[in-house]
């Protein structure tokens, strides 16, 4: 690399140089929403945290399942022993093994069924959570991508109004409008300049609850294609939806197998009352060695047999258990019924919402049209005397109102869809490539 040996810098040619500089003025490119799901998916906390649960209650089963297995025990002990006695001091070894074969365990049982319960309620709970890091992506997308219009909108407005309060001025200097024109004037610029700057702050605001999720900055989002196709929800009645998402929403098939555990934890718990019976075997030996009266030994042992234990009385703590898991067996119920009341409810709304999302993005087309055709013509009319600033300024306002809601409307209609197929149980990442599809 060719140096300045004065500073002691690179020295690059001119054309590096200027190619360098025009590298870090350019604009960081722009990411589409599959792009901002993938960051989100190796990084969103939320979702991390559902995958790690995941994979702990699946290590429930396979302890549980350990109380079926033998279990095999072994021990030994060494020791010099000193005595008093004519015998003197002698050496001492001890060993022994014993195994366990469980045969009927009835609590145990319960338990396993219990955790196998568990682990089907965390895997409805994860399809949950990768439904739920989909639609947070998209609905956090899509917010910037309306505080970025809403922005765009309102610094249309504040510019338009400050060349409107230019021309009031110059236009109350020759006289031609009275000083009250120049003051609504600069009152509406001095409101755009407010809107102005809560329409930025809300873009901060959108952004860093993006950032949230994913973890990074994204400085440029891919906006929404203008030629957004517009289709109505397949098929077109709101009860098939409300019956599908009954019968396939993941939250419900979460509370569902909280039933299942619930159950199976009253039966645990009752079990407590019933014997167990194992298969048991042991062998033992030990030998003493080095006493002065010449007396070694060496001795072992074995027993294979049953062992039956009958709990009689536990300070009333296994009836205490029983009532307790009823009671949790009652509200997991309960929480299955709420469940599949949200969830319909939370299908027809979405159904709905797409539905009205469609008719008010058709009505805002045309208001974008019609108010920028009412603000050209009180423009004119006010050049001719035949309307009043106020009028223009009004209408100004207007125009940039309906073209932020027009933006909102289209997000909307995405996020709801969105949220249409995850209250069905049917959100995938390909619907996910679908919504990226319209960008």
């Amino acid at each position: 690399m060719v140096t300045d040996m004065a500073t002691h810098k690179p020295a690059y040619p001119p054309a590096l140089a200027l190619a360098a500089a025009l590298a870090l003025a350019a604009p960081a490119r722009a990411e589409d929403l599959i792009e901002v799901y993938q960051t989100a998916k190796q990084s969103d906390p939320v979702w991390l945290a559902a995958v790690a649960a995941n994979r702990a209650a699946h290590e429930r089963p396979a302890q549980t399942r350990a109380n079926f297995l033998p279990e095999i025990n072994a021990a030994a002990e060494a020791a010099r022993n000193q005595t008093n006695t004519a015998a003197g001091d002698y050496d001492s070894r001890v060993w022994s093994l014993n195994i366990t074969q469980p045969i009927y365990r009835a609590a145990e049982a319960a338990l396993h069924a219990q955790a196998k319960a568990e682990a089907a309620q965390s895997d409805a709970r994860l399809a949950v959570a990768a439904e739920d890091l989909m639609t947070r992506v998209a609905q956090a997308y899509f917010a910037v991508l309306t505080a970025e219009s809403a922005l765009t909108a309102a610094e249309s407005e504040q510019a338009a109004i400050e060349r409107q309060l230019n021309q009031a001025q110059r236009r109350y200097e020759v006289g031609l409008i009275p000083g009250t024109d120049v003051d609504e004037a600069q009152a509406s610029y001095d409101l755009s300049v407010a809107d102005a700057l809560a329409a930025e702050n809300q873009l901060r605001l959108s952004r860093l609850r993006l950032s949230e999720i994913t973890g990074a900055d994204h400085p440029r989002l891919d906006a929404v294609a203008e030629d957004l196709p517009l289709a109505p929800p397949q098929p077109a009645d709101v009860d098939m939806w409300a019956q599908k998402a009954a019968l396939d929403n993941h939250a419900i098939a979460a509370a569902a197998a909280a039933v299942t555990a619930a159950r199976e934890r009253v039966a645990s718990r009752r079990a407590d009352h019933y014997p167990t019976l194992d298969a048991v075997a042991a062998i033992a030996g030990s030998d003493r060695s080095g006493d002065d009266s010449g007396g070694d030994t060496d001795t072992k042992s074995d027993s294979v047999g049953l062992r039956l234990r009958v709990p009689l009385f536990s300070g009333g703590i296994t009836t205490a258990a029983v009532a307790e898991a009823q009671a949790l067996l009652v509200q997991a119920q309960a929480d299955l019924t709420a469940a599949q009341r949200a969830t319909q409810r939370q299908a027809r709304d979405a159904y709905l919402n797409v539905q009205n999302d469609i008719s008010r993005i058709r009505a805002l087309r045309q208001a974008v049209v019609s108010t920028t055709g009412a603000l050209r013509a009180t423009q004119n009319g006010f050049e001719v005397g035949t309307r009043t600033l106020v009028d223009v300024l009004n209408a100004q306002r207007t125009a940039s109102r309906a073209v932020a809601n027009f933006h909102q409307a289209r997000h909307n209609y995405i996020v709801n869809g969105l949220r249409l197929r995850q209250a069905a149980g049917l959100l995938t990442e390909d619907d996910l490539a679908a919504a990226n599809g319209l960008l």
